[in-house]
């Protein structure tokens, strides 16, 4: 081999490595809602590994990617229908749901499963909570007014820095305060031009709401909501938390949030001169009624788990991995508010390409439309399926597990990983929500895209026959043979027809 071959080689070499170790950007969809091949964009195909297996009629397969640092993979199929006899019947009669001809050792070996029965919900039944009015102390005319110094986070675009700022304590409850930043209510919505009078109903909203019942549930999900920096109340600051850019389409508004450092790091003071303590951030431009329900919700399940971690021992203070921490606010959201605004955009994008999002997350990724897109749709619907049938304790033991990473899932549920996944794989597929469904078409090639941690899956078929899947090796990819149950195997012969 000359030179020049084999520097060309080698560059092929260097190629497939670093397609196959770094993320890339999400080429565009094509109207039948399957990701074309970008031939730039993936490990290169003679690096991919070859599976057969075979599918008796009926039969489905889920596909999932076990890597766990979201990346990208392609992923092929090849489809090929046994040629009937003379007698019309198939010249391989199995004995079993699939039989495995070959299959690459990197990858999970399949494994049959039968579809879960149907879910008469789109979701889990959300627990039925109403906010209770409570009495209010509004503070609006008093000679000494309560103020306070606050580091509030402010997002703009991919970045977030602080604020150093004064308050005013505008309103009080029993367990709760709101505090406005000087300044900040300028721009906040006013009626009749009167902005003060506007924040005050709105600072009355979020107590009544909060100690009307969504606090007490969060903390009967995950633990109290400790009075870190002693002043007798949960503190809420409205404030501005994003700059006047125009943001994303693509991004839910930020109307919340909860800075991890003001729960877990050691208070510089505890007198009401100091910046920390147990603090909710809120958007001083907040929705109200049920909406607001959810937000008060989400953002007081962060609170609610800091402060179950900071109250573990040393040894047993385990960061939460960020996808799971929002996993657990999202899930606690969609129990108060299942139509919630701030998931039904996230619930959308997901059912119409999961494949192109990822369960887990690596904390060191910081990428915010990653973070905070469809991601924690799936998050939430994971969680969901995984607390269903475990004891209602099981969320706080979940937060305070002493493990890092999926193992805390492990030893929580009792099941591998793996397992968890493909249950959640499957319910998806069985889930009323009109997820799309790719069928196998006599020696055609499906080419896809899939993203660690995420799930697409096949029509089922109605012959018998051979499927080859390509994949590399970096995909872990698992492979489930489903069998379906008889109305989904008609709903398939429909979409086979058209």
């Amino acid at each position: 081999m000359g030179d020049s071959a084999k520097k060309i080689t080698l560059l092929i070499a260097l190629a497939a490595a670093f397609h196959s170790q770094y993320p890339i950007s999400d080429p565009p969809s094509s109207d039948s809602g399957l990701t074309p091949l970008n031939r730039t964009s993936f490990v290169l195909l003679d690096t991919d590994e070859r599976a057969t297996i075979r599918l008796t009629p009926g039969t489905a397969v889920l596909l999932g990617s076990l890597d766990q640092f979201a990346h990208r993979h392609q992923v092929r199929l090849l489809w090929h229908p046994d040629t009937a006899n003379d007698d019309g019947t198939s010249p391989h009669l199995l004995t079993s749901s699939h039989k495995v001809m070959t299959f690459p050792e990197g990858w999970e070996t399949p494994i049959a499963a039968i579809l879960p029965v149907p879910l008469t919900q789109t979701d889990q039944s959300p627990i039925a909570i109403e906010c209770e009015p409570v009495d209010v102390v509004v503070q609006q005319d008093f000679e000494l007014p309560r103020r306070r110094r606050f580091v509030v986070p402010c997002f703009c675009g991919q970045r977030v820095y602080d604020r150093n700022v004064l308050a005013t304590e505008i309103a009080r409850g029993r367990r709760v305060s709101v505090f406005l930043v000087d300044g900040d209510d300028a721009a906040a919505v006013a009626t009749n031009h009167q902005p003060r009078r506007d924040v005050i109903t709105v600072a009355t909203e979020i107590i009544q709401r909060a100690e009307g019942r969504v606090l007490e549930y969060i903390e009967t999900q995950i633990g109290q909501v400790t009075d870190l920096d002693e002043d007798g109340r949960l503190c809420f600051v409205l404030a501005r938390l994003t700059t006047g850019e125009p943001a994303n389409e693509t991004q839910q508004p930020i109307t919340g949030c909860v800075r991890p450092d003001d729960f877990l790091s050691e208070l510089p003071s505890v007198d009401l001169a100091g910046a920390g303590g147990d603090i909710v951030y809120l958007d001083r431009l907040l929705p109200t009624g049920r909406e607001l329900d959810a937000i008060l919700a989400h953002e007081l399940a962060h609170a609610a788990t800091f402060c179950a971690i900071r109250q573990a021992s040393p040894e047993d203070q385990w960061q939460l991995p960020g996808w799971l921490n929002e996993a657990i606010a999202h899930y606690l959201e969609m129990q108060i508010n299942p139509a919630s605004d701030n998931l039904r955009t996230r619930l959308s994008d997901f059912t119409r390409e999961p494949h192109r999002f990822p369960l887990v997350i690596p904390d060191c990724v910081q990428q915010q439309s990653l973070r905070r897109g469809p991601t924690r749709a799936a998050a939430c619907l994971f969680l969901s399926n995984t607390l269903q049938q475990m004891p209602q304790e099981t969320l706080r033991t979940l937060v305070c597990c002493p493990l890092p990473g999926t193992d805390r899932l492990e030893s929580v549920t009792g099941n591998s990983f793996s397992e968890t996944f493909r249950a959640w794989g499957l319910s998806l597929m069985a889930s009323p929500r009109e997820f799309p469904r790719h069928v196998l078409r006599a020696d055609n090639e499906l080419k896809l895209q899939l993203a660690g941690t995420a799930f697409t899956w096949t029509a089922p078929v109605q012959r018998c026959g051979t499927l080859e899947i390509l994949a590399s090796s970096e995909s872990q990819l698992q492979v489930t043979v489903v069998a379906a149950t008889g109305t989904q195997t008609a709903a398939a012969d429909e979409t086979n027809r058209r």
